[in-house]
């Protein structure tokens, strides 16, 4: 249960995620879209979700009602380049644990997780 679902349509954007929180040791799943992050969802638990706002399909904040609706104890962190007063009110309004404006330094990234869940890396 120490897994973090990450969730992001744009390879670069995912890629470079992944590797600031695999280099923290952290233990990372991925989805490209929000199907096939709820499809992960209701196969495993997960300690925490990371998403885009902005995706194919349904975006960050859609995803996250209904990823709150299969796992109720999961926070989740959105994550946008487009990040609005708006925006922050809705992710608040939805339940949204942390949002992030992109860019943000890979410092921030890792901070913003283990603000919302402590230590979440790996047991040896």
């Amino acid at each position: 249960m120490n897994h973090i679902l990450l969730v992001d349509d744009e390879p670069v954007n995912h890629l470079l995620i992944r590797q600031i929180l695999e280099q923290a040791k952290l233990t990372i799943c991925s989805a490209a879209n929000g199907e096939e992050a709820l499809s992960l969802l209701e196969k495993s638990n997960f300690r925490l979700m990371i998403t885009d706002l902005h995706m194919p399909g349904f975006n960050g904040l859609e995803l996250s009602r209904k990823a709150m609706a299969i796992a109720p104890d999961m926070p989740v962190i959105l994550i946008s380049g487009a990040l609005t007063p708006d925006i922050s009110w809705l992710a608040a309004e939805v339940g949204i644990a942390k949002v992030l404006a992109k860019p943000f330094r890979p410092d921030e990234i890792l901070g913003a997780v283990l603000a919302v869940v402590g230590n979440v890396r790996k047991e040896h």
